[in-house]
């Protein structure tokens, strides 16, 4: 016997062990991987297989004019014999047992049957379904410690594949989740898998910092575990966004971000209809109504987790959505609702937003595809509403350094009471808490600013109402006076705040939020700072985490990770030093918390003037200033300049700031936030928000400016008095009446405007003179 007729025996006593119809499905598919290859063709096949059955004929002495069943049988068994050899001379039998493994789904639906499938080979682990690598695992978690050891360098390329396949591919990444992932956890994060592909850089940066902390090293000041851990997660895999897109015949609008900005700007209203009038192939749209029915009664939030999202330099922070569901209807209108979440989400990788972002940071070129987080929200109930006691955002690395004993390295803690939505977003009327992670009781504010800087609103899920709303401080203690809590809120007496004692102190005053008690009499500032540290450690690189969590009235809290990020940062310059000038020449003087850095040769110094927007009846106009603020920031693309306006660029509240949007002030080299008195507007320290971390990561500075402080310089006369060269831009007769709100002054040769701020003496200034 040849070596090619012993491969073809050793395949033929391999089918053997499958009933006769499943091993001629087997061979169809043999058959099929050798058209395939082009080893042979359908006229060949014939060819061969009818030769075949004529020396099996002539073998058994059989005449030329048999009858027909008998000349049928020997052609059967020619071709078995056909696909066989030729088979075994152009594939493995590992090769064989995989093309089994691979399409053992659709054998065992087509023929109602449970396959024994057989994993002892070497697979082809590149080319193996996500499945058949799972099952590969799980075949390998079965041997005993002895007999895994031959197998443990495919082992490790197994799970490797499979945290690329799964998670990243981002080569940082992969080598972090190879350390402190297991096998178990991979098969975990498959188990909560719907559909293919992977869970997105939101997904993948939650659950390696959440591995890296639960990982215990001699080091570690606390157990973590005690602390620290993740939400139930569940995740959308990004082809599911592929094949909506195609299932919808929508796919067509892939290209969008190599279309001119004004087109992409145009088009995405249609677009997003289009996405959101979209229905799910039956498969995913079943597996999202047995999701909710697990989850139960419980809120849960639709969080984006898009492959680009997270990454170093470019964290995408505000630019895709998250929805909270409060999941309190039928299960009919439950469903209905996470699927226009997912939609909504979907349909924002082709926002305008979005897109210029991409351009902006080189990634036009990128895959882009939308993964999903489904997650159970973080919470308590309280009264009627739910929401968490402590949410924020965390950082290794603190730029606003309020006082000479904070230092950069030392991080900080922007926090809220609530939903963490007023921890990333630039509210109305409400600041967080600010907390330095070694200093954490000095705040940034004077004591006689606390009351007015104290976060006084609370986003919360309404259950009973089945939304998300916003409350104040006072009605969530009405709803339920149990709820003031002495690590959460202090106490006002008179004018004066102090930390309550018991829960009898609220009964007699007007309850304020401060954490103080949990900022001073619990380990909550030292386990942060350690956390942190110790995943940065292994990260390499600074960073910023979202978190949510409970604390109860005896001060224990338990912490849910639920995003963690390479942190943007800029380069911070040397201390600046401020040149003395003649008073004539100063623009403004800025101080406070201002970082170090410079804006030399300033062309133009875009200016909104505070009391004429102040004036601004129409909510439509208010907008409209936005609008024509990015028509001049487009002009300014190629000139150094700085735009100057009332409170806080970028707010949901349009009393408090002009609302535009990133791509409305990107060429800007400084924002300046400008407070004044009278009009009771007042920039916000907002670090931490996805609308500066867009400015960080593009070297864009947002300062705040006093005019009204007593020894503040501001120029008005050179800022309202210069002539305006905003008509010349924005060319519309329509706009005239914005013409006293908006100011557009050209600094002319040969003396350009100069900015230099020094964050150390944490004071800038702004004055016409030689870079």
């Amino acid at each position: 016997m040849t070596h090619e007729e012993e491969r073809a025996r050793q395949i033929f006593c391999y089918l053997e062990q499958y009933p006769d119809f499943v091993r001629s499905y087997i061979r169809r598919l043999m058959k099929d991987t050798l058209i395939r290859d082009e080893i042979v063709n359908e006229f060949s096949m014939k060819k061969l297989i009818g030769k075949r059955a004529v020396e099996i004929q002539s073998d058994e002495g059989g005449k030329p004019f048999e009858p027909a069943e008998i000349w049928l049988g020997r052609c059967r068994e020619a071709r078995k014999q056909i696909i066989d050899y030729l088979f075994s001379i152009n594939y493995s039998i590992d090769h064989l047992k995989q093309l089994i493994v691979d399409h053992s789904p659709e054998i065992e639906s087509e023929f109602a049957i449970k396959m024994k499938l057989d994993f002892d080979f070497h697979l082809d682990i590149e080319k193996a379904s996500t499945k058949v690598l799972i099952e590969k695992m799980n075949y390998f978690s079965s041997l005993s410690e002895k007999q895994a050891m031959k197998y443990q360098y495919e082992m490790r390329e197994l799970k490797i594949v499979l945290l690329r396949r799964l998670i990243t591919e981002i080569p940082e990444q992969v080598n972090i989740t190879e350390r402190f992932l297991s096998m178990r956890d991979v098969h975990e994060i498959y188990n909560r898998f719907i559909g293919t592909g992977k869970v997105g850089g939101k997904s993948a940066g939650m659950l390696i910092a959440h591995k890296i902390v639960q990982c215990a090293v001699e080091e570690d000041s606390f157990n973590f575990n005690d602390y620290i851990t993740v939400p139930e997660s569940h995740y959308l895999g990004d082809e599911v966004c592929i094949d909506f897109l195609d299932f919808n015949g929508l796919l067509r609008y892939r290209n969008q971000k190599f279309k001119p900005n004004r087109i992409i700007e145009r088009e995405y209203e249609k677009i997003k209809e289009k996405i959101r009038g979209g229905r799910f192939p039956d498969a995913i749209w079943n597996k999202l109504r047995a999701l909710l029915e697990s989850f139960g009664s419980k809120p849960i939030i639709v969080r984006s987790s898009s492959l680009l999202e997270d990454n170093i330099g470019t964290s995408f922070a505000g630019k895709y959505d998250s929805f909270f569901l409060p999941n309190q209807g039928t299960l009919k209108e439950n469903l209905h609702a996470l699927g226009s979440a997912i939609k909504n989400i979907y349909s924002g990788v082709f926002s305008p937003e979005a897109i210029i972002y991409r351009k902006r940071s080189m990634m036009q070129y990128d895959y882009e595809s939308m993964a999903i987080l489904i997650q159970e929200v973080v919470g308590a109930r309280t009264g009627r509403y739910f929401f968490p006691h402590i949410a924020g955002v965390i950082f290794s690395e603190n730029p606003f350094l309020w006082s000479k004993r904070i230092r950069k390295e030392d991080g900080m803690i922007r926090m809220v009471y609530g939903l963490g939505t007023r921890a990333v977003d630039r509210v109305g009327e409400d600041y967080p808490r600010m907390v330095s992670l070694t200093l954490p009781e000095m705040r940034p504010e004077s004591h006689e600013d606390i009351i007015r800087y104290s976060q006084k609103y609370i986003d919360v899920i309404d259950m009973e109402n089945n939304c998300f709303v916003t409350k104040s401080l006072q009605e969530i203690l009405d709803e339920d006076p149990e709820a003031a809590n002495v690590f959460i809120h202090s106490v006002k007496t008179d004018d004066m705040i102090r930390q309550a004692v018991t829960s009898v102190d609220f009964m007699h005053n007007p309850a304020i939020i401060t954490f103080d008690r949990l900022l001073s009499n619990t380990k909550f500032p030292k386990i942060i700072r350690a956390m942190i540290d110790k995943i940065k450690k292994f990260y390499g690189y600074e960073l910023d985490i979202e978190f949510a969590g409970n604390i109860d009235k005896n001060g224990n809290f338990r912490l849910y990770l639920l995003q963690c990020r390479p942190q943007s940062t800029s380069e911070e310059l040397q201390p600046v030093e401020i040149p003395s000038v003649s008073s004539e020449d100063v623009i403004f003087s800025c101080g406070g918390q201002i970082p170090s850095g410079k804006v030399e040769n300033i062309d133009y110094i875009v200016y909104v003037d505070p009391e004429q927007y102040d004036r601004v009846g129409r909510i439509s106009d208010r907008y409209e200033t936005a609008r024509l603020v990015g028509r001049i920031n487009a002009y300014m693309e190629n000139h150094v300049s700085i735009l100057l306006g009332p409170g806080r660029w970028g707010s949901n509240n349009i009393q408090l700031g002009v609302p535009v949007k990133y791509s409305e002030i990107n060429n800007f080299r400084l924002l300046g936030e400008i407070a004044r008195m009278k009009s009771g507007i007042v920039p916000e320290v907002s670090f931490g928000t996805h609308f500066f971390q867009d400015l960080v990561e593009a070297g864009i500075y947002c300062i705040p400016i006093y005019p009204d402080n007593e020894n503040a310089v501001f120029n008005t006369c050179f800022l309202s008095g210069s002539p305006n060269h905003f008509r010349s831009i924005i060319r519309s007769a329509d706009h005239g009446r914005f013409e006293n709100i908006i100011r557009v002054i050209a600094i002319d040769a040969p003396r350009k405007a100069q900015l230099m701020m020094n964050g150390k003496l944490q004071k800038g200034l702004c004055y016409l003179g030689t870079g």
